[in-house]
């Protein structure tokens, strides 16, 4: 009996390998978006996983995203290199449909994942617009994403910071 317990344990612990195994090489074909990339170094640890069809996404230009963020040349150099597209800058998360929109030439690729990490306006967050100006982001940018998301399974992650004033912006 121990022996049939230690091997049905065994045969759960392969399943859950396999199932793990199928969930990235899935999550490897996906056609990705990355909105407001920040420094790009989260997109680049995605990119040395191995899920080389991401296409980066910056709201500023080259120029200041470099101002910005300094260290970001290297960061911005392995991802034009190892994406399957180059990074695109000045991309409004609001706008995504006027740039990938088959009437615009620009791509018309439908996204399997959109994902857009800490989304925020700029405005500060002691100013009292601060709260509504990223609930109109937010809605703006799902209204917007919704155009060039997968019909076929198609995700939209956000990720959000909570506590503090982040809490205020009422979204949970």
């Amino acid at each position: 009996k121990n022996n049939n317990n230690h091997r049905n344990s065994n045969d759960t612990n392969n399943n859950e390998k396999k199932d793990t195994l199928t969930e990235c090489l899935r999550a490897a074909k996906l056609t990705i978006l990355s909105v407001g990339s920040g420094d790009g170094s989260q997109q680049r640890a995605i990119v040395r996983q191995g899920h080389s069809r991401i296409l980066v996404t910056f709201y500023e230009s080259k120029r200041e995203v470099l101002q910005k963020y300094p260290h970001a040349a290297d960061i911005l150099e392995e991802l034009h290199r190892s994406c399957y597209r180059p990074p695109l800058y000045n991309v409004d998360a609001t706008r995504l449909h006027t740039y990938f929109d088959s009437t615009t030439k620009t791509t018309t690729t439908k996204f399997e994942l959109i994902m857009f990490t800490f989304p925020h306006t700029g405005v500060p967050n002691a100013s009292p617009k601060n709260i509504s100006s990223n609930r109109a982001l937010l809605k703006q940018f799902l209204a917007s994403a919704q155009h060039i998301l997968s019909p076929n399974n198609g995700e939209i992650q956000i990720t959000l910071k909570v506590g503090g004033h982040y809490d205020k912006w009422g979204l949970s």
